[in-house]
Order: structure tokens, then sequence, then C-alpha cells
């Protein structure tokens, strides 16, 4: 178990590998902070700098570390990568150029595309846009169409993203 102190002073007992994103403050947070999910179905806020949460943590393999487009960083947790994705319409602000999204939480990165899926899962992440489209064999895509189909997901050419398979083909 690992013991993270929450902002109210109260030690908190986790389980380190439940643990999904670490961030630090936003703008116009006081004091030292830094924000945890993955623990509960919200987010624990802990009276510790993020960075000497995540040098505290030591799970393995480590947390990849990006950037919010604020420029401050964030620690993700690969494994729970469900999908990566280029930003919708509703989520093109200044410095967002990738979106992480992790079961229900979606966390923006200033990362392309192509470097935030090198960092997070380089032998597994696979996506597909019109802006940016990957080079596959039409067998793979073929294999690709049909998994999509069995599992009733969006056909690969008119979805934005594909989600990450960590299984091979």
């Amino acid at each position: 178990m690992f013991v993270i102190r929450a902002l109210d002073g109260t030690d908190v007992s986790v389980n380190e590998d439940a643990i999904t994103l670490i961030s630090g403050p936003y703008p116009g947070d006081h004091g030292t902070c830094s924000y945890v999910h993955g623990i509960d179905r919200g987010v624990l806020v802990a009276a510790e700098d993020a960075r000497a949460l995540v040098s505290r943590l030591g799970v393995a393999p480590p947390l990849a570390k990006l950037t919010r487009p604020d420029l401050t960083p964030v620690w993700i947790k690969s494994a729970a990568v469900t999908a990566i994705r280029p930003p919708l319409a509703t989520e093109q602000q200044h410095g967002v150029k990738t979106v992480v999204i992790l079961g229900e939480l979606h966390q923006a990165v200033g990362e392309d595309l192509t470097s935030a899926m090198r960092i997070l899962n380089p032998a597994a992440a696979r996506t597909l846009t019109n802006a940016d489209p990957i080079d596959i064999s039409s067998t793979e895509r073929q294999d690709v169409l049909a998994i999509n189909q069995k599992q009733d997901l969006p056909d690969a050419r008119h979805a934005d993203f594909w989600p990450l398979r960590r299984d091979p083909l």
C-alpha cells in the first residue's frame, strides 16, 4: 500500500497500481497540491508536489510523462489508456494537440498524436485520422475492420480514432 496525504491532512492508503494519472496544480490553485486519479470515482487532491509524489510511487513500468496544454507535466499510466485521438472541435484550445482517454477521464496534452502514442504505448498505439493517416497493410486494415465490427465499433474508415489494442492482430 502507498500512503498519500490528502489536502485536508488525512492519510489515505491506496493501491499504487490503481493510480492512473497524476497532475500538478492548476493555475489559480494556492499552495502545493497534486491531483491523483484512479483511486476512487473522483479525484484525490494530495498535499504534495506532483513530481515528488510520482518519484515516491515506484510502480513498474513508471508513469509516462506528458505535458498539459498549460505546459505543466501530467503523468499517465500507459496500461490505463483506452484511446488516443486528436482534439474534437470543442476541445481545440491553445496548446491542445492530442486527447488521451482513460475510461471516462479525458486528458488534453500538448504532444502531437504520434509523439503521445510513442510515449504512452509504442507497441500497441494505433490511430487513424483524416489529417494524419497511418500506413498499414490492406490485410491489417481488413483485420481491424473485422475486429471493430465484432465489437460493434465504428468503421475505421470513418472513425476519428481507434481504441488502443494490446493484443496482436
